[in-house]
């Protein structure tokens, strides 16, 4: 494990029915890119409670039940920038937009990859349609945040290192 601080934070696929609710980024980091809900952990908070405090507030739903699918750690010119957990949930409530995001249904087989961060289509397909136990990933961005390479490991080996 390297030495330098970097954010906890986690992903989350809202499901209902077959679709999976994605928002558009409307300010910050990401803006413009389709993606998740979710965000950083504040200081003491779970994985799993800061990813229902972040989809309540982005996009307004309760999360019933979350489904832990990815470990990700996320480089960003070699340093590590990021080591999140990616869920899909079942939800109850009405999905609305918020300043932050804009919410909108999506089939897997058509999820916006063009406008969704670079790397995402290596990654989410698998993870939403494995059925076993969490995938590991890392994933390397160079310092312009375009994606650079993929490395599948287990959730195991990131657990244990960061």
């Amino acid at each position: 494990m390297e030495n330098k601080i970097y954010q906890r934070t986690n992903i989350v696929f809202p499901l209902s029915e077959d679709k999976y609710l994605l928002g558009m980024k409307k300010r910050g980091f990401g803006v413009g890119w389709w993606n998740g809900f979710g965000g950083k952990l504040e200081p003491g908070e779970t994985y799993e409670d800061s990813a229902r405090r972040e989809t309540f507030e982005e996009v307004g739903v309760t999360v019933d039940k979350l489904k832990h699918i990815a470990s990700i750690v996320f480089y960003n010119e070699d340093q590590i920038q990021a080591v999140s957990k990616a869920y899909t949930a079942t939800f109850h409530g009405e999905p609305a937009e918020t300043e932050e995001m804009k919410p909108e249904y999506f089939k897997l087989k058509e999820f916006p990859y063009s406008t969704m961060w670079p790397g995402d289509d290596n990654w989410i397909p698998e993870a939403l349609e494995n059925d076993g136990k969490p995938l590991g990933y890392i994933i390397h961005f160079d310092k312009d945040n375009n994606f650079k390479s993929i490395e599948k490991v287990t959730t195991e080996a990131i657990e244990e290192n960061f």
